[in-house]
């Protein structure tokens, strides 16, 4: 709201989490319970996790918080999430946190790949109808139903997963590589926010 949408009711405040309001905590709550239904194939690579270190670290260095403390506590809460999604990747299922692993069984396939990837889009499928969104403008949704576009979208993110690794049930010492890099990552930020 502060960066990106430019609200101007922002223009002169540092991040504070009480800044968020109840209904948006509300709606992500809703979000992220519908979402653990779904069954979904998610690809990671090393970069999806630094987005989010870069946004906490921009605004440290910007000075947009009114404390180190609120910046360490930022890196924890990724971290969090981090172990959290790889709670999720070795039982194969999507769960609320602080619940227990039971779930919609191999409702979560997380496959890593190497490559960078540095996009956001999601294919939908539901039956017959096939849906891509497509991330715009950082923060904006393209949604289309082209059948072809949504054919040749389907077709790209088999070939991708086609040369990526499977490291949700299967595959203990890829996936701890992977989520010790994240981890790695998130040390490395609290460190420089520290120092």
């Amino acid at each position: 709201m502060k960066t990106i949408l430019q609200y101007p009711e922002f223009d002169d405040k540092q991040f504070d989490p009480r800044h968020i309001k109840e209904e948006t905590l509300s709606i992500c709550d809703k979000i992220a319970k519908a979402y653990i239904k779904a069954p979904s194939v998610e690809i990671w690579s090393n970069e999806t996790i630094i987005t989010n270190l870069r946004q906490i670290e921009f605004y440290w260095e910007c000075g947009l918080f009114s404390n180190e403390d609120e910046a360490i506590q930022l890196c924890g809460q990724v971290e969090q999430l981090i172990l959290h999604l790889k709670k999720q990747a070795e039982k194969g299922h999507k769960f609320m946190p602080g619940e227990t692993y039971e779930g919609l069984d191999s409702n979560f396939k997380l496959y890593y790949n190497e490559v960078t990837i540095s996009d956001n889009t999601i294919f939908f499928v539901m039956g017959d109808t096939k849906i891509t969104y497509i991330t715009h403008n950082v923060l904006d949704i393209l949604t289309t139903s082209n059948s072809q576009f949504c054919d040749q979208t389907h077709h790209s993110i088999n070939n991708i997963i086609k040369k990526s690794s499977l490291i949700s049930s299967v595959s203990e010492k890829e996936r701890n590589k992977f989520f010790r890099s994240m981890n790695d990552k998130i040390t490395d930020l609290r460190d420089k926010i520290s120092a």
